[in-house]
């Protein structure tokens, strides 16, 4: 993919400067069980709706208690009425762990839906202010403090059209450019993470939905917008820092250059305060790759310094940000940053199919990303479909353990549905949505990998009469259980082809262009516990593809 000159410049810069070497190699060890969607009990209705975005809420032991996710399902929400409740989309639900260890199915009732925002059942004000509508809710990023809970969440606004931030063309309910719809951070308080209020940061503002955000920033001029979409995503912890308690929030910010630069903010926690906060947000802003400031967001107006390629609020490397959460398992390290990969990596990854982390003491140096490997086949290991990891979260729980949480559609183990590495719902009409049709929430359990286990490889030739190589059927080889990764064949100058091998084994079929000798050469990786080799084949005798014989119709 060629990104624009200015997209180009962010995804380099920041591997410049600020790492700081690599830290422990991780892996998915156990689990990989779809544990929340609409109904956990069957599925059967798994590809009539989705559920993703996953955040946590540890309970007074420190298990893993509540989650809470993004959810709808599939109908026409494009009724003419404006202000019919139908008009919406994606809403913000909570499920709670039962005594059993499986989780509640969606009760039919979202925490926060349309109903929590005034402005959109005001008659006299939404017709007349499209701006100001609300499509979607997104993001959930949920913390419990002090007996209250919190809830920053993203919401798209001037989404009259439930567009969501896409705009290369029409939604089932009108134009995506006109007008032009964007994600902003809105804020919610609860006593019982059930009942939840949108809190209002300025009542006198003109755009109600822009008054109700505690981080925005507006679209640029009509012949700049590019690709813009505002902060789509993001997750939030609680830190004591500079002498006074903060709410941090990590995000993911789209610029109009089609760029995704990570941010990080905070906003002072005030528990006498309703909404539990206390002034406006600060944006962190790193200095010469070394050193931070934080600058005022005036009424939780972003800086423009986030739309320039040239400064950066977290320094990661190529893949888009996902979640930062403390940890305490890991010394020195004190937070660590999920991210999905991005479409900088290497032969043979396909687009958001594992994962990636990076370490870091203090939020400016970071470690260099490294893969999470995966003990699980098509379990984030890069041999599922492409978008079949999503929002991907990685948490520790009171004891030290890692976790993860992932969004995606491949398998229902609990209800008889194998995991097979195809996206198992039909999705080709979905256009921008179809990775999340399907979407349930499965979880993992992570730890340092250990010693990775030696592989080999073989291949054997497949020779036709003529001497000339017409593929390879590639073996690898490993103590205990066959191999998963992929295998990259490079054919001299002319070819690098990516080959999955699955129990050990692949294959490829074989042709040049012209008649000719060519070296050819085989490597080895993997996301799962193995570790690289390679196989030198030599010279072969390479041909122009085989024609297919002509079958003749014969008419009686």
């Amino acid at each position: 993919m060629k990104l624009p000159t200015l997209a180009l410049l962010s995804a380099i810069a920041p591997s410049l400067f600020a790492q700081a070497g690599t830290g422990p190699q991780l892996a998915i060890v156990s689990g990989g069980a779809r544990i929340v969607d609409r109904d956990p009990s069957s599925a059967a209705s798994n590809c009539g709706g989705w559920s993703y975005g996953p955040s946590v809420v540890l309970d007074g032991q420190g298990n893993l208690g509540e989650i809470y996710t993004v959810e709808d399902q599939i109908t026409n929400h494009c009724v003419t009425d404006l202000l019919s409740p139908i008009r919406f989309g994606d809403t913000i639900w909570r499920h709670v762990r039962k005594p059993d260890g499986t989780w509640t199915a969606s009760d039919g009732k979202a925490v926060i839906s349309r109903d929590d925002l005034a402005w959109m059942q005001d008659r006299d004000y939404l017709p007349a202010h499209p701006e100001a509508y609300v499509g979607h809710l997104g993001s959930p990023a949920v913390v419990k403090r002090d007996g209250r809970y919190f809830m920053a969440f993203t919401a798209s606004i001037s989404d009259p059209n439930l567009c969501a931030g896409e705009h290369d063309d029409t939604s089932a309910c009108g134009s995506c450019t006109d007008p032009w719809s964007y994600f902003v951070v809105m804020w919610a308080t609860s006593d019982d993470g059930v009942h939840w209020s949108v809190a209002t940061r300025d009542a006198t503002a003109t755009n109600r939905a822009l008054g109700a955000a505690i981080l925005w920033r507006q679209p640029p001029d009509p012949s700049a917008r590019g690709a813009f979409k505002g902060i789509a995503r993001i997750s939030m912890f609680p830190l004591d820092a500079d002498g006074q308690s903060w709410f941090y929030i990590a995000a993911q910010y789209w610029r109009p250059d089609s760029a995704q630069p990570p941010a990080l903010f905070r906003i002072a926690y005030d528990p006498t305060s309703p909404s539990g906060t206390r002034g406006d947000p600060q944006m962190q802003l790193v200095m010469n790759g070394n050193t931070a400031s934080w600058i005022d967001c005036p009424s939780g107006e972003i800086p423009p310094a986030l739309n320039d390629p040239l400064q950066h609020s977290l320094i990661l490397d190529f893949n888009q940000l996902s979640t930062i959460a403390p940890i305490r398992s890991l010394p020195p390290y004190h937070y660590i940053a999920t991210l999905l990969n991005g479409p900088f990596g290497f032969p043979g990854d396909k687009p958001a199919a594992h994962i990636v982390y990076e370490l870091s003491t203090d939020f400016v140096h970071w470690t260099a990303a490294q893969p999470l490997f995966s003990s699980i086949t098509h379990f984030a290991d890069n041999l599922s479909y492409p978008s079949s990891v999503i929002d991907p979260f990685l948490f520790e729980d009171g004891s030290g353990v890692l976790h993860l949480l992932v969004g995606s559609a491949d398998g229902d183990s609990l209800n008889g549905v194998p995991r097979t590495g195809t996206d198992p719902c039909n999705t080709v009409s979905f256009g921008p949505t179809a990775p999340f049709v399907g979407t349930g929430v499965y979880e993992g359990i992570v730890a340092p990998a250990g010693p990775l286990t030696p592989t080999s490889i073989t291949a054997e030739k497949i020779m036709d009469s003529g001497g000339v190589a017409r593929g390879i059927r590639i073996t690898v080889h490993a103590a205990g259980a066959p191999p998963n990764g992929t295998a990259t064949v490079v054919v001299g100058a002319i070819a690098r082809l990516s080959v999955p091998i699955l129990g050990g084994a692949g294959g490829v079929s074989l042709s040049a262009f012209n008649r000719g000798h060519f070296d050819v050469k085989i490597s080895f990786s993997s996301y799962g516990l193995w570790s690289a080799s390679s196989l030198d084949i030599g010279n072969l005798t390479l041909d122009t593809p085989l024609t297919p014989p002509r079958r003749h119709v014969v008419i009686h």
